[in-house]
């Protein structure tokens, strides 16, 4: 019994970890990569802890669960608009590299025709 209830206390401490890192992405594309990149490292964890826990659920741990839910959905979607808002910048910044090659005249050889052949 022991046993399982440092898996219960593991598995608490890795949803707060995880809970803490979504509350706390300053929005940034990098900080949500590792955010990703940390998150499955403890959600591969969790994975591990529940088969052996066997569906173990209390009613607090099921509440943080519905949580982590909300808070990786709001973490997706605002993922995706700075996603879509970094897209759009790059598009805008090809845009003007167009326009500024257009006004800059291009250094053309002159062709000379011979006439006479």
């Amino acid at each position: 019994m022991g046993s399982n209830i440092d898996l219960i206390r593991e598995r608490e401490d890795i949803l707060d970890e995880i809970l803490f890192r979504l509350n706390n992405w300053d929005c940034s594309p990098e900080a949500g990569v590792k955010i990703i990149e940390d998150n499955n490292k403890g959600f591969k964890r969790l994975k591990d802890i529940e088969d052996r826990l066997n569906g173990l659920v209390d009613e607090q741990t099921g509440e943080k669960y519905q949580l982590l839910l909300k808070k990786q959905n709001e973490f997706v979607e605002q993922l995706g608009k700075v996603r879509e808002l970094l897209i759009k910048e790059r598009e805008q910044f090809t845009k003007k590299d167009k326009i500024k090659n257009n006004y800059i005249a291009k250094k053309v050889n002159p062709v000379f025709i011979d006439k006479d052949l």
